[in-house]
């Protein structure tokens, strides 16, 4: 097993909107949990996506547990994915360093 594994437990597609809607376990032993950038690009390769058609959307981990559960959604077009993703979803999507977070006075 490496070091992150992630399972998908439930599955639903969503014609409407025009995504799909996971619930995924993502198992971290030994080490913290993921990030939203680091799990958006293991869904997205998963799910051989572009990148900006993978947004998750929460992450909760217990303490002490190496275990995460992750809501994901997975857009069949990135222009529709814009749309309807929040901006507060897409910022914590974004990678490292552009995130756009101001800093305190």
């Amino acid at each position: 097993m490496s070091d992150l594994d992630i399972k998908v437990v439930e599955e639903r597609q969503n014609p409407l909107i025009g995504r799909r809607e996971l619930k995924v376990v993502v198992t971290h032993v030994g080490r913290g949990t993921p990030s939203r950038y680091e799990l958006r690009q293991r869904i997205s390769e998963l799910y051989k996506a572009p990148l900006e058609c993978v947004y998750v959307v929460n992450v909760s981990t217990r303490y002490g547990q190496g275990l995460s559960m992750a809501r994901v959604h997975v857009y069949d077009d990135p222009a529709r994915a814009e749309e309807i993703e929040d901006e507060h979803v897409k910022r914590r999507n974004a990678p490292p360093g552009e995130r756009g977070e101001e800093g305190g006075e």
